[in-house]
């Protein structure tokens, strides 16, 4: 085992399921804000507390299960981008006990994804469903570009499309917590190409509660307010962004596009504590000094270091290893590094790519899948209640990624501990 290496806690989660862990924020934050949505071409700036984003959950819930017949272990398709009612659904999924599956990023992916209801946003739903005819066609639920989600009438939608901002406001706004727990499927998140999963990977309820609270154990609090240009339709765009501001009792700014001439301005204007940016959003940064009181940019998906070097001369910037398999948060930078911990990262051999959190372990594995002592470089392995519960459909790829006991990453690299007494993970090419 490696020197100071930590198990992978096997602590209980914070909550029984999503839906439990709703209740209690309710209960405990009520009308403090939760989400804040900016629609900048539209001129729309819509709030929601707590305990109104949870009414929307319930209804929404109530909608999926008694007009749609949806339940626990369906999946339900989204395409609404970055968007308050993305967050709405998913989280009205994690009630009923079902599984989202975003296909912003590819919608050809629609068939593959197992799931027979889509939400769609009017302007795009077109596109997406006009190759599904027949029987096997999902059932289709168009969610407007109007105030409440509602039809502006400037697309149109399949005759037995449900109509959600103009149905979803009947049902009722509470909703019976059901007997699901933390293996119950909670997102699948799709392959895109590139350097992403080789297939479409399962992650649970457990796996995102787990995300939470490394989250929340990383820094996040109830007094943060995050501002949000990262796609919802991603893992830590979801994941971290939301349900884990979410658990902190936090709140969240989300803007529909990202516009680097508001940002300092919104920032300023809604007092955010902390930026969550998709890496090419960095070097598209406003000029000038952040607003007073924005303590760094959180980019779990990780950043050219030549990049970050240059945004953290003004603003402090977080990143991480990025991987869905785990649920985008095996590893952060710490959010205030001292001066000896950032010399000794800079003068490192491979690419920083965060430390350990708290709900996860990582080592260099050696051929046979055991773990190397620190400083030594091997195929990066990752363990804990973040990761995956498998590829979907894909036992051969289960086997080779997951038979060690450890989820074998396609990178090399190893570990070691800093002047701050964390462990801190090094990327130092491909597998």
């Amino acid at each position: 085992m490696p020197s100071g290496y930590t198990p992978p806690e096997d602590a209980p989660p914070s909550a029984r399921n999503l839906g439990a862990l709703a209740s209690q924020q309710v209960r405990t934050r009520g009308h403090a804000p939760f989400i804040t949505f900016y629609d900048d071409a539209r001129g729309e700036r819509t709030e929601l507390s707590y305990a109104t984003f949870d009414n929307w959950v319930s209804k929404t819930a109530n909608l999926l299960v008694e007009e749609l017949e949806v339940g626990r272990g369906d999946r339900v398709a989204t395409l609404l981008g970055n968007h308050w009612t993305a967050v709405v659904v998913a989280f009205a999924c994690w009630k009923v006990g079902c599984s989202v599956v975003p296909v912003d990023a590819d919608p050809g992916m629609l068939a593959a994804s197992g799931a027979a209801t889509v939400v769609a946003r009017e302007d795009l739903v077109g596109g997406l469903t006009q190759d599904a005819g027949g029987a096997d066609r999902p059932q289709v639920v168009v969610v407007g570009q109007g105030m409440g989600g509602r039809l502006s009438g400037t697309a149109a939608s399949p005759e037995d499309a449900v109509a959600y901002g103009e149905e979803v406001l009947a049902f009722a706004d509470d909703y019976d917590d059901p007997d699901v727990g933390p293996p119950d499927e909670a997102l699948l998140v799709l392959p895109a190409g590139g350097s992403g999963p080789p297939a479409a990977v399962r992650l649970t309820q457990g796996n995102l509660l787990a995300a939470a609270e490394a989250l929340a154990a990383w820094g996040l609090g109830s007094d943060d307010r995050l501002l949000c240009t990262r796609a919802v339709h991603l893992p830590d765009g979801l994941v971290l962004a939301h349900l884990g501001a979410f658990a902190a009792g936090a709140s969240v700014v989300l803007t529909r596009t990202f516009d680097p001439s508001r940002l300092w301005r919104r920032a300023a204007d809604e007092r955010a504590t902390l930026l969550h940016l998709a890496p090419a959003h960095l070097d598209q940064l406003e000029a000038g000094s952040p607003p007073e009181g924005l303590r760094c940019a959180l980019v779990p998906a990780g950043a050219d270091p030549g990049v970050t070097a240059g945004v953290r001369e003004r603003l402090p910037v977080v990143v991480g290893h990025g991987l869905a398999e785990a649920t985008s948060i095996s590893t952060l930078s710490p959010p205030a590094p001292d001066a000896d911990t950032r010399a000794w990262l800079e003068e490192a051999a491979g690419r920083p790519v965060g430390a350990v959190t708290a709900r996860a372990a990582v080592a260099a594995l050696d051929a046979a899948g055991a773990p190397l002592d620190h400083g030594a470089e091997g195929r990066l392995g990752i363990g804990g209640p973040v990761v995956m519960a498998g590829y979907d459909g894909r036992p051969d790829l289960d086997e080779r990624a997951l038979g060690s006991g450890w989820f074998a990453s396609a990178e090399r690299g190893y570990t070691d501990v800093g002047p701050d007494g964390a462990t801190h993970v090094f990327v130092t090419g491909p597998a």
